[in-house]
C-alpha cells in the first residue's frame, strides 16, 4: 500500500473523531441562572447564582457533518492515490 494513501487514511479517521469531539464540546452551552430573589437573606438561604449546561445540537451537528464530508474526501483522495499507482505498475515498462 501507498505510504501517501495510508497517511490519508489516517487522517481521515483522525478528522472524523477528532470533528465528532470538538463537535460536542463546542455544542455545550453554560448558562449562569441569576438569582430570582432580591433580598439578601433569600440569596444566602438559597445559595449563589446556579448554573445550567444545555446541548446545542443544531450546533453539534453542523461540526459533525464538516468532519464527516473532510474524512470521506479523505478517503476518496487515498482511494484514488491506490487506484493511480495499481494503475502505474500495470503499465508496461520502456
Amino acid at each position: 500500500m501507498n505510504k501517501v494513501a495510508l497517511a490519508l487514511t489516517w487522517f481521515g479517521w483522525i478528522v472524523i473523531v477528532g470533528g465528532f469531539i470538538f463537535g460536542t464540546y463546542m455544542a455545550r452551552e453554560t448558562h449562569i441562572l441569576e438569582s430570582a430573589f432580591r433580598s439578601e437573606f433569600a440569596k444566602q438561604l438559597v445559595g449563589g447564582p446556579r448554573s445550567t449546561v444545555t446541548f446545542n445540537f443544531i450546533t453539534a451537528a453542523i461540526y459533525w457533518f464538516a468532519a464527516g464530508v473532510s474524512g470521506v474526501l479523505l478517503f476518496g483522495i487515498a482511494e484514488i492515490i491506490k487506484l493511480l499507482e495499481r494503475i502505474s505498475l500495470e503499465l508496461p515498462r520502456k
